[in-house]
């Protein structure tokens, strides 16, 4: 390290130490008050630190400083305010697919750029805890620790590495690593992000399955050969979804104007003439019965006794016509009523009945405290 590098580095104060187990420190700039976060790498070389510098991917954090320490090296690079995907599923909870796939294609756009290097970049690392989301929404991808440049003709790395759940079979010995190292942890990180588990523990049952399955193929050439094929699929899937929530937009749009027809008595929600005129009917029959119900032949206790007997008839009928009709899908609030078949015309009948009885329980319970009163 000379003087020079010496005193760039005086200028970044460490703060609290990031990691636990890794020399990654948040530092703070004694000038600017800026933050940066501050590494001492071992395994990677200043040169290859420079040209990541050179790139300058507006999705990465921008390295600001390099130098060497004795066999170490030291970076200074730009400190990301937000929250890794780890976190963010640790507290929220598991990813929506289309959050998945925006995120996913937002990595693929990362990467690109780094793979289109001469020669390709590859990441080797890519997992939940090294994609950030900004406090302003943007995706970054962290930590180049591990990176290296694919160079073809080798047959297996010469540094093996990665994190064990996220790295393909030639992070260990069984091929070099090259931009389909990186798809088959995009693929492992996918599953984690929709399902919380590896694809070994639980494969996503949806959409994207068959997607997941060819970038985790344990043959890289059965993968996707670049971020650009896996991008046009995933896009792919995008306008096809896309296209299916707009019906269904469509339809809650038109839900939502027919949906003062779910308060409509039975009979008249669907709009048909035939059931409306019987509905029509059934209503006379049911408003007949309890304004204008008789008892020439049956001696009544006390005129009033009548006006019971007309409400007990009211509920009879109006709550037989609810019960039957499903009104505002009442059957389905009651148990056992979203059984087999046999159980819900069983039960229905039984709760019906339960129905009737316990009208005409507090009907009676009613006219003998009327009767008491009026008698």
């Amino acid at each position: 390290m000379t003087l020079e590098e010496n005193y760039e580095l005086s200028f970044y104060k460490e703060l609290t130490r990031i990691k636990e187990n890794k020399d990654i420190y948040l530092v703070k700039h004694i000038d600017t008050g800026e933050l940066y976060v501050k590494k001492r790498e071992k395994d990677i070389s200043k040169n290859f630190v420079e040209k990541l510098q050179k790139i300058h991917a507006k999705n990465v954090p921008e390295i600001k400083l390099c130098v060497e320490d004795g066999e170490n090296l030291i970076v200074i690079e730009e400190y990301i305010h937000g929250n890794t995907l780890y976190d963010i599923q640790k507290k929220n909870g598991n990813f929506a697919l289309n959050q998945t796939i925006e995120i996913i294609l937002e990595v693929c756009d990362i990467l690109e750029i780094f793979h289109n290097q001469t020669p390709p970049v590859v990441h080797r690392d890519i997992k939940p805890m090294n994609v950030m989301i900004s406090q302003d929404g943007v995706v970054k991808l962290i930590d180049f620790g591990i990176a290296k440049e694919s160079v073809s003709g080798k047959t297996e790395d010469t540094f093996l590495g990665g994190t064990k759940e996220y790295a393909a079979p030639e992070q260990y010995g069984f091929g070099q690593s090259d931009a389909r190292t990186d798809i088959y942890a995009i693929g492992v990180m996918m599953n984690v992000m929709l399902t919380g588990l590896l694809p070994k523990e639980k494969l996503f049952d949806g959409e994207v399955q068959n997607i997941i399955k060819k970038c985790t193929h344990m043959a890289p050439d059965l993968r996707y050969q670049n971020v650009l094929e896996l991008k046009h699929e995933l896009e792919q899937l995008q306008k096809v979804k896309e296209k299916k929530d707009n019906r269904q937009v469509f339809h809650a749009a038109t839900s939502k104007n027919r949906l003062w027809r779910e308060y409509l008595p039975v009979g008249f929600r669907s709009g048909n003439i035939i059931k409306a005129g019987f509905a029509i009917l059934g209503y006379f029959i049911i408003i007949y019965a309890t304004i204008f119900t008789k008892t020439k032949k049956t001696k009544l206790d006390y005129p009033e006794e009548i006006y019971f007997i007309r409400l007990a008839m009211f509920f009879l009928l109006t709550g037989s016509v609810v019960w039957i009709g499903n009104y505002l899908g009442i059957r389905q609030k009651f148990m056992w009523m979203n059984g087999k078949q046999w159980q819900r015309i069983v039960f229905g009948v039984l709760y019906l009945f339960v129905y009737y009885f316990l009208v005409l329980l507090v009907t009676a319970l009613l006219s003998v405290l009327a009767s008491n009163i009026f008698g």
